[in-house]
């Protein structure tokens, strides 16, 4: 039953239209002033408001104004009912929030004609709100769905990518002490790292993969299972000519077909001899790092800085990235003597170019630098921890720029 609730200080008109509403089958409530119309209307859900001008204590300008501040009551429709019946006394009713105004006396056939006028749009306002807070919960409620299934895909790509990963238990059976610090942009990545043990040497490699999302992830599976492929079928052993191979066979994969993609792979890939403390390093712009007590006399031109009488190493690699044309053997070779407590770290760009700190700025290569040099005296998996700790706290609130991928260990 639609509710009515009228406001006016003659008892014996508020009767009367009280009565012809009731035999209509309305349900009125009843006011003698605006104050008290107010309380009835912040208590009850109404349908209309029909409303005196001139009241004691309030009138029924000062009424409907306050009326419209009422939340739920925002779109109730309001008709005065006045012997003003001036059209300035109407512009104003009518600018104060009221929907319609009838003046006294009147016909109770007039009346009843604009209460059901009034009505009528008002229910067919509720009816288009029902409606369309119905299209927005079965949007939100498909939204979730799509998300949700969305999210399920992921975190299934993600258990199915880390199939390519070497697990803590098989990179514990090949070095004795490393760190390893892998936090992707998203739910997959498109750096990964891969290691392998052959005739008595250890190779590892990290990579980082063109952009980042499903598209890399794909990517960096596919660069994973190529070395794979050029150690355990080609029996290929040095990184530069794993390099090489790989570079070939990617280079192929990604111009099959109709359609060539311009998608590749920077990698830094070593091969550590334990047995004649030497390692390899090769790399496509993607560089490492060592830290020794010793001046290597091979490699002494790529010191980049002394601190507490440790030399602090940057070998590049070559810079072309692995699966373009351009890229045209610029892989070199490095052989590297090892002397123990000598510690490598081997990273993709992703910690370097997170963005965040005081000035929302890069992290870059030489705060990264003064990390290691803060950092290297402590255990290689107090170190990992150091590196996500300072990785987090420099992000702070940021969007996660790349995928971050550091491999560090101590020979």
């Amino acid at each position: 039953m639609r509710k009515i609730l009228i406001i006016e200080d003659d008892i014996a008109l508020q009767e009367t239209i009280c009565e012809l509403l009731e035999m209509k089958e309305f349900h009125v409530e009843k006011a003698s002033n605006g104050i008290e119309g107010l309380e009835i209307a912040s208590s009850k859900v109404l349908d209309l408001v029909i409303c005196d001008v001139n009241m004691p204590l309030m009138n029924g300008y000062e009424t409907v104004k306050k009326f419209r501040e009422l939340e739920h009551n925002v779109h109730v429709p309001f008709m005065f009912l006045s012997a003003l019946s001036t059209m300035g006394d109407l512009r104003v009713g009518m600018d104060l929030g009221a929907d319609d105004f009838i003046t006294k006396p009147f016909e109770n056939n007039e009346l009843l004609k604009i209460v059901n006028r009034l009505l009528s749009k008002y229910s067919k306002l509720k009816d288009r709100e029902v409606r369309l807070l119905d299209a927005l919960v079965t949007d939100d409620i498909y939204t979730h769905s799509k998300l949700k299934s969305y999210e399920d895909s992921m975190e299934r790509a993600k258990v199915v990518q880390s199939t390519i990963f070497p697990t803590r238990v098989e990179l514990d059976r090949l070095f004795k002490e490393y760190g390893l610090f892998h936090s992707p942009k998203e739910i997959v990545s498109g750096d990964f790292y891969w290691a392998r043990a052959i005739d008595g040497k250890k190779l590892i490699a990290v990579g980082d993969c063109t952009g980042h999302g499903i598209p890399a992830a794909l990517m960096s599976m596919v660069c994973s299972n190529m070395l794979s492929i050029c150690v355990d079928h080609f029996n290929l052993q040095r990184p530069k000519e794993i390099l090489d191979r790989v570079n070939d066979l990617v280079s192929d994969f990604m111009s099959s077909g109709n359609v060539t993609l311009s998608d590749g792979m920077d990698i830094a890939l070593c091969s550590i001899d334990y047995e004649n403390n030497t390692m390899l390093f090769s790399g496509a712009k993607q560089p490492i790092y060592i830290i020794s007590d010793h001046v290597k006399i091979n490699i002494s031109d790529h010191i980049k800085s002394i601190f507490d009488n440790a030399y602090f190493y940057k070998i590049k690699g070559g810079i072309g990235s692995i699966g373009f044309s351009d890229y045209e053997n610029e892989i070199e070779e490095h052989i590297i003597e090892l002397n123990k407590g000598d510690q490598v770290y081997i990273t993709s760009d992703g910690f370097c170019d997170q963005f965040g700190g005081e000035n929302d700025k890069k992290y870059k290569v030489k705060r990264f630098v003064d990390l290691i040099q803060k950092t290297y005296k402590k255990p290689m998996c107090d170190q990992e921890k150091e590196f996500e700790n300072s990785f987090l706290e420099w992000k702070g609130e940021n969007e996660h720029t790349d995928d971050v991928t550091i491999f560090s260990l101590k020979f």
